[in-house]
């Protein structure tokens, strides 16, 4: 069965929360995530809700929207592609003008004990230097 939950950053102290989306608003609009096992709901940055992917990383991690995994020749930022209907992995910096703005779906990366082959080492509020050229 897949695992539909969400992440993003509190509005109160910045910390991540996941759980389930939830289209409350608070008074200044913002969205909301029901924490897993709880009866209320957090108002969330908006800019930082992300889905996650139903994948894990090489090393059991769960991999979200915005993340960013590290390749041979590359930098990649998790992202939807709601044309295609898929994850994928854009390649942000990189070192090869073959692959510049190129984007891979997910799926091709994963092994057959169901993680993907790579490691997420960052997401882009986090970490927006990891992003930068």
């Amino acid at each position: 069965m897949r695992e539909i939950k969400f992440r993003g950053k509190r509005i109160d102290n910045g910390e991540w929360v996941y759980g389930s989306y939830t289209h409350c608003r608070d008074v200044d609009g913002n969205p909301s995530i029901i924490p897993f096992r709880a009866n209320y709901h957090v108002p969330v940055d908006r800019e930082t809700v992300g889905q996650y992917t139903g994948l894990s990383d090489r090393n059991g991690k769960e991999i979200y929207e915005g993340d960013i995994r590290e390749g041979d020749h590359a930098i990649y930022l998790i992202e939807w592609n709601a044309e295609k209907a898929q994850y994928q992995a854009k390649a942000i910096q990189t070192k090869t003008v073959l692959i510049k703005h190129c984007s891979f779906p997910l799926w091709q990366y994963v092994e057959d004990d169901g993680k993907c082959r790579f490691v997420v080492i960052g997401n882009r509020w986090d970490n927006p230097d990891l992003l930068e050229g």
